[in-house]
């Protein structure tokens, strides 16, 4: 019997006057109304009596069946005692999905062991306290707010409260609908396109629509872009180990999730291929010992502290994508501001070092642009003693500059490439020199000067990049070019690293190729043969060169210290080792190795 036809049949018989009802549930009735502040007309309150002792007794049978040890969790009645499981997904969890592009986000590539066995971001600051969104299916402001607070902090070590309210009276144009319905990934344009989402504080929840009252003075975070993620539970755990809160669909097939107490949540009616309510992932662990199985997510729901575990839920883990929770998860990248410049050509030894060499690396006036959060720093001590992805072939040959500033673009060209062959399987020699013809707009000026993030940036909104074979290097400005019937490359997202070693570890890891700036103004630098290379006057933070490390090592033995980078440059095969080199490692940041780094994500 459907909830619909099983509630058309409660109200003919309460029209007949013979709908019976259990006296001994009489007490307990009445104290649940008091509990949760009910009233009804009488001929409502016997429907609803009758809906909530149909409730009653099935959270009863279940919890004898968990007794039993045959299900992993609890339930207990609560506010949603009076509604049958239709009315409940009405009210509170109805999102229309639409399809949207799949991004790759975190891949763990040679991350045997690296992602923690448990996360839980509340303990770490990151989450906000439970709210309850009441009758207004606003379920997926509350979980895209969550994930936004969580970057924020990371970002600002400031937790912050935002407004869901904010978002459900303004994004409507965005293709929103209020207290209707919603979409997260409509949530996330809508706070990217505004620029900016206010606080709870300046803009408070009401559980019910009204006029956009957005006012961008009180504007307390705004993003840069949001990340969907692959459809696969490797990813999200990947995400949330090394990210942060993730927003996520999941479906509620049955009363089961309305009654959750406690435990570990498993449906057998749950799809894994459609969602209809949204929540914060905020972690993921086990109960009992490793090896039992009892994995779960830590979830956030918007249903008040009374539901669940005090708002919280545990749902399976690794059980087939249980209740779609990997189907549809999101997180938003939130940036902070930073300045990079990266400089000109390759210095010749025909070159005078104070004058020529240094004009030529050095010359290039300091840009402004926004740098992401990047990958999160967790469980160094898992990732890989080295790296090289060079021998998995992910990098191309080494090319030669010539006198052209234009290492910046060799750079981002080398980390689009890798993205490309871990995409593809195919690697393919990129377009330098469509990047130094047509990037300009975005604000790099051809062999003058450049960066890489505004290369990306053009990629990005260009939507394409031509390959090497149709838009040969000329080592000199030209015209744009551009011609997307050539175009054998594309990204759809730019992730800036914060500036420390340990980001850029992760990132190499387990990203691939990653462009970098550094200090080159020296003379050792540009007469580098061979070894690990170790400049007492490098700058920690100032950088004028742009490169590609591929990977990192150690010579001799792990412990004796000699850690290095390893990198690639674009002065040809004649500089360095093969036009590479090994550039200190954990040594304060040698030469500004990870001030700005920067890679391309390819959805």
């Amino acid at each position: 019997m459907t909830p619909a036809f099983f509630l058309a049949i409660l109200c003919l018989l309460v029209a007949s006057g013979v709908l019976a009802l259990d006296p001994s549930l009489d007490a307990e009735w009445e104290e649940w109304k008091e509990t949760y502040e009910k009233s009804y007309s009488k001929e409502n309150e016997e429907l609803r009596r009758s809906v909530w002792e149909k409730n009653m007794k099935m959270i009863k049978h279940h919890n004898e069946e968990n007794s039993l040890g045959k299900n992993g969790f609890i339930m207990e009645i609560n506010e949603f005692g009076d509604m049958t499981v239709e009315e409940f997904r009405k009210t509170m969890n109805y999102i229309p999905v639409r399809t949207h592009t799949e991004g790759k986000s975190i891949r763990k590539r040679e991350a045997g062991g690296v992602l923690p066995k448990s996360v839980n971001w509340r303990k770490k600051g990151y989450v906000t306290s439970v709210k309850k969104q009441a009758y207004c299916n606003s379920c997926w402001a509350f979980a895209v707010n969550g994930a936004i607070e969580g970057q924020m902090f990371k970002k600002t070590g400031n937790l912050t409260r935002l407004s869901v309210q904010n978002l459900v009276d303004c994004s409507k144009p965005h293709g929103n609908n209020g207290c209707d319905w919603g979409d997260p990934y409509i949530a996330y344009e809508y706070v990217l396109h505004n620029g900016g989402v206010e606080a709870e504080a300046t803009y408070p929840y009401e559980g019910k629509e009204g006029p956009c009252r957005y006012n961008p003075k009180y504007s307390a975070a705004n993003i840069t872009g949001f990340v969907s993620l692959p459809k696969s539970e490797e990813s999200l755990m990947a995400a949330v180990a090394t990210i942060g809160p993730i927003s996520a669909g999941i479906d509620i097939a049955s009363d089961f999730f309305m009654f959750y107490k406690k435990g570990i949540f498993y449906d057998p009616k749950c799809h894994n291929d459609t969602v209809n309510h949204v929540v914060l992932v905020v972690g993921y662990g086990f109960e009992g010992n490793e090896t039992d199985g009892n994995n779960y997510w830590l979830v956030k729901n918007s249903y008040g502290k009374k539901w669940g575990l005090r708002g919280y839920m545990k749902i399976a883990k690794d059980q087939n994508n249980h209740c779609a929770i990997a189907s549809y998860a999101h997180y938003p990248i939130v940036n902070g501001n930073r300045t990079w410049s990266l400089d000109l050509e390759l210095p010749f030894g025909n070159l005078t070092p104070k004058l020529e060499f240094k004009n030529m690396m050095i010359g290039s006036p300091m840009q402004t642009y926004n740098m992401g959060k990047g990958i999160w720093k967790h469980s160094l001590s898992g990732l890989p003693k080295s790296v090289n992805w060079r021998k998995k072939g992910y990098v191309t040959a080494v090319w030669r500059q010539g006198q052209c500033g234009s290492c910046w673009a060799f750079a981002a060209i080398g980390a689009i490439e890798g993205q490309m062959f871990w995409r593809t399987g195919n690697l393919t020699t990129l377009s330098v020199q469509n990047l130094l013809d047509c990037s300009k707009p975005q604000g790099n000026n051809g062999c003058v000067r450049g960066d890489a993030y505004s290369a990306y940036q053009y990629v990005l909104h260009n939507g394409g990049l031509e390959a090497e074979e149709t838009y040969p290097y000329e080592a000199k400005d030209g015209p744009c070019r551009y011609n997307p019937n050539n175009s054998r490359a594309y990204i759809t997202e730019v992730v800036s690293l914060p500036a420390h070693e340990d980001y850029l570890l992760v990132a190499v890891s387990m990203i691939g190729p990653v462009a970098a700036a550094i200090d080159a103004s020296h003379d050792s630098f540009r007469f580098y043969r061979g070894g690990i290379y170790h400049e007492p006057n490098c700058s920690s933070y100032l950088t004028n060169h742009a490169v590609l490390v591929v990977g990192y090592g150690f010579e001799g033995n792990e412990t004796d210290g000699n850690n290095y980078w390893l990198i690639k440059n674009s002065w040809g095969e004649e500089w360095g080792m093969k036009g590479y080199m090994k550039i200190a490692k954990d040594q304060n940041n040698h030469c500004a190795i990870a001030s700005y780094a920067s890679f391309p994500n390819i959805f």
